[in-house]
């Protein structure tokens, strides 16, 4: 029989609490931080699609030299924040892969402390009869 030792009130406040913002639990921070990394993918889709079709109408029309010059500046801004934002949202999945599996192991832990709570209250129960 393995025996673990460890502070119940040590646990439950680094799993339920957030250090920052004490009035936020954990499995609050950790889905907020999901549910951005989701947002912030999806608008990137958007404005990549935005783009796309702004390209599929512009090939039709054709500019005076002026006019295509401050479209190439414009594209070549849209250019770079859309690789910001691409580049950006394909790190967020690696966060938001870690959130994930740092939200079972959490749940884990705390089915583990709740089975053994359990036992120790049947041990104690045995003891006491």
């Amino acid at each position: 029989m393995t025996h673990i030792v460890y502070d119940k009130k040590m646990v439950w406040d680094a799993s339920m609490t957030d250090s920052i913002t004490p009035e936020r639990t954990f499995f609050q921070t950790i889905n907020a931080v999901f549910s951005f990394a989701l947002i912030w993918q999806v608008v990137t889709t958007f404005v990549a699609f935005i783009f796309f079709l702004s390209k599929e109408m512009n090939k039709g029309f054709s500019f005076n030299v002026d006019l295509t010059t401050s479209f190439f500046v414009i594209d070549l801004a849209g250019f770079f924040l859309l690789i910001f934002m691409v580049i950006y949202s394909l790190g967020l999945v690696g966060k938001m892969i870690m959130n994930v599996f740092t939200f079972g192991q959490t749940h884990h832990l705390h089915l583990l402390l709740k089975r053994l709570r359990e036992e120790k209250e049947a041990k104690d129960n045995q003891k006491s009869k």
